[in-house]
């Protein structure tokens, strides 16, 4: 049976059999689950003294190790009386159910190697829901009960910065929740009726580095997502406390909710609901004004580079006596993309350099954008 066991090291594909390669697989998995069994009975020898069967070992020599191990959960047993359970029988013989189900069903290119398979969403949620039920019946007898399967996108190094953020955040949601049930387990004897039934989530700027696109569901996904975590919890309710610098998170926002910070000088000031400098609006407010009121952007929403530059341009054309660099100063104005901004500076430039050809193509542009409108309007009639 050893033998059966740790015969798993060889490659998947060095057989075109894939009935052959299922059973590497299978029995890559028993192994591992025997070591998530043994593991904790390892680290308290009293319970490998006290446990005890109701049949002889030497019956097991026959059967093979799949059997082998459904036989000792059957029979095994801990003092007296011998109903007496000392492992989770039912979710052990539910995870060996489901995965070798699930295994047997895999096309070739579905084998990758000895310890990894390729899976639906559907049956990856099964198996890791059984591997879940598998880890809270060892953590009712044990502290530290330790899994073996692990599921990730196969594409997880092609995700963006802001896709990962996303996993990252209700990966550590779901972790949390598995802390709170085990610590909360060892203080109650794993009576979830007796589990606190009120949260606080602290979320310190959790959508920092998501793409726009993502910050805009960052708060729908928040209050559509935690509720599946938290259900487990009989009558349970959530206050969630989180911070952001991002007017499309703010944007999701009652005012009356939110509490806004004003840094001056070497502190940060709560301002209060009746201070006047306090922003009147977010829930569904315009983001330029989210960005000039709520987090107090006094000099415009263009950037410093952009102002700049612009700027250079503007103190160029009020100089009559300055006519260098006309194509640089010609080439800035082209690439301003506020239009009322553009076709003023290219009215001046005109009106400096005698070169007219920038201005006819402001007014082109804003020919084809009002043309385009018109043609809308009308058929819209």
């Amino acid at each position: 049976m050893a033998k059966e066991i740790y015969s798993t090291g060889r490659q998947i594909h060095s057989t075109t059999d894939i009935d052959e390669d299922k059973k590497i697989i299978k029995l890559w998995f028993l192994r591992e689950l025997l070591s998530s069994i043994s593991h904790p009975l390892e680290s308290n020898n009293s319970f490998l003294d006290e446990g005890k069967m109701s049949i002889n070992v030497t019956d097991l020599d026959n059967l093979s190790f799949y059997d082998a191990l459904i036989c000792f959960l059957d029979n095994h047993y801990f003092y007296e009386p011998q109903d007496v359970s000392l492992l989770p029988v039912v979710a052990i013989k539910k995870l060996l159910y489901v995965s070798f189900s699930i295994i047997e069903s895999l096309s070739k290119h579905q084998l990758l190697d000895t310890q990894k398979i390729e899976l639906d969403f559907m049956s990856a949620q099964k198996i890791m829901q059984a591997h879940k039920d598998f880890l809270y019946g060892m953590a009712a007898f044990t502290d530290t009960p330790v899994g073996f399967i692990d599921v990730s996108p196969r594409n997880l190094i092609e995700l963006s910065s802001g896709e990962k953020a996303v996993l990252d955040l209700l990966s550590r949601f779901h972790f949390s929740i598995q802390e709170i049930k085990k610590r909360e387990s060892n203080a109650i004897g794993g009576d979830t009726k007796n589990f606190p039934t009120h949260f606080c989530l602290l979320l310190d700027e959790g959508d920092m580095g998501f793409h726009p696109v993502w910050k805009k569901k960052y708060v729908k996904t928040i209050v559509d997502v935690l509720p599946k975590f938290f259900e487990q919890f009989q009558n349970s309710t959530v206050q969630i406390i989180f911070t952001t610098h991002d007017p499309l998170t703010l944007s999701d926002m009652p005012n009356k909710n939110v509490v806004y910070m004003k840094k001056e000088k070497d502190f940060c000031k709560v301002l209060q609901f009746d201070d006047s400098m306090r922003p009147k609006s977010s829930f569904g407010a315009n983001i330029s004004t989210l960005l000039s009121d709520s987090f107090f952007v006094d000099d415009g929403l263009v950037g410093e580079f952009a102002i700049q530059k612009i700027d250079k341009t503007i103190e160029w054309i009020n100089d009559p006596e300055d006519m260098s660099n006309v194509d640089y100063h010609e080439k800035v104005i082209e690439i301003i993309d506020e239009l009322l901004l553009k076709k003023k500076l290219a009215e001046m430039f005109a009106e400096k350099t005698g070169r007219n050809s920038l201005e006819r193509k402001v007014i082109d542009e804003q020919i084809k954008i009002l043309e385009q409108r018109k043609n809308k309007i009308q058929k819209n009639l």
